[in-house]
């Protein structure tokens, strides 16, 4: 099974534009070390258990994960700079361009997300894999597109008929992907091209507290869902039973690993993110389990180094 992984460098460093009402900036974490972390130790246990881990990054990105931290990937691939001109707010836009560019089946992985065993091959088997499937509680998505209508965006005819109807569900992209190549190159080239046919109407999305960045989950998420509905293309899915609030806790807390509950964890949004004990425990995995990697992050984040990417 192959596995990718893609790393835009724009939104997660910050700078000019970039989305910091999503706290983009450090990838959402609670400082730049637990970001450079996870980098670590997902790519790390993704290959204890997959012999194929290919990255999809640009050029920044290349010097940071591969030329300094030494992260094992068996292929990487520097094609995001294309995005140079982009607006930093879409940040999905490398997941998307990572799904398009595959040739054979794959799952991609996000940097978020812990493994320890391997991912199962019956979702490369599906002509579509995600996560899971979410159903509750997404108000977002109707906020998002009423706000995206309001703006004058120019959105195709499956997500007006979303709003239209309600009943949200979409694709969690965790981790995505499957073997219908055909659909998902045609699914991410889609939504690629929405997002950028709209990425100058991005000031319109003025959602408090989350800001215009949610439109990465309507572009990403909620359209993969409409076009495999529309395409009747089936969905496998990692987690079928994700949807309550115990199974968000699940696959969100490491105790559940210790306790051997699961071998998955993702960490997704801001709130585990932003949470010390979490981040501390990654610290405590990544220094045990791979403590030359965790030296390299250690310098990597030194005030004396050289462009810290802080």
């Amino acid at each position: 099974m192959k596995i990718v992984q893609s790393f835009w460098s724009v939104p997660a460093l910050g700078g000019v534009g970039s989305d910091q009402s999503l706290n983009r900036s450090k990838g959402g974490w609670l400082a730049a070390r637990y970001h450079w972390l996870a980098w670590t130790f997902s790519c790390l246990q993704l290959r204890q258990f997959h012999e194929e881990v290919e990255l999809v990054t640009d050029a920044r990105g290349k010097q940071i994960l591969i030329d300094q931290l030494r992260l094992p990937y068996t292929q990487v691939r520097v094609e995001l700079d294309a995005f140079d001109n982009a607006n930093p707010h879409l940040w999905a836009l490398g997941k998307l361009w990572a799904y398009r560019s595959q040739t054979v089946p794959f799952l991609h992985v996000d940097s978020d997300v812990f493994v320890w065993d391997a991912l199962p091959t019956y979702l490369t088997d599906a002509p579509v894999a995600a996560q899971g499937i979410d159903s509750r509680d997404l108000w977002f998505y109707q906020a998002t597109l009423e706000t995206m209508i309001r703006g004058g965006f120019d959105l195709p005819p499956e997500l007006r008929q979303a709003h239209r109807l309600g009943g949200y569900r979409s694709l969690n992209a965790g981790i995505f992907g499957g073997g219908d190549l055909p659909f998902i190159q045609q699914y991410s080239q889609l939504a690629i091209d929405l997002a950028l046919r709209n990425q100058h109407r991005l000031s319109a999305v003025d959602l408090p507290d989350v800001g215009a960045g949610m439109v990465n989950l309507v572009y990403e998420q909620l359209y993969a869902w409409c076009l495999a509905k529309q395409h009747r293309r089936s969905v496998a899915v990692l987690l079928p039973h994700y949807q309550s609030a115990d199974s968000y806790d699940l696959i969100t807390n490491f105790m559940n690993v210790y306790e051997k509950r699961t071998t998955y964890l993702h960490l997704a949004g801001r709130k585990p993110k932003q949470d010390l004990n979490r981040c501390l425990v990654l610290e405590k995995l990544v220094r045990h389990y791979y403590p030359d990697y965790y030296d390299r992050v250690v310098a990597l984040v030194s005030p004396a180094a050289i462009h810290c990417p802080a």
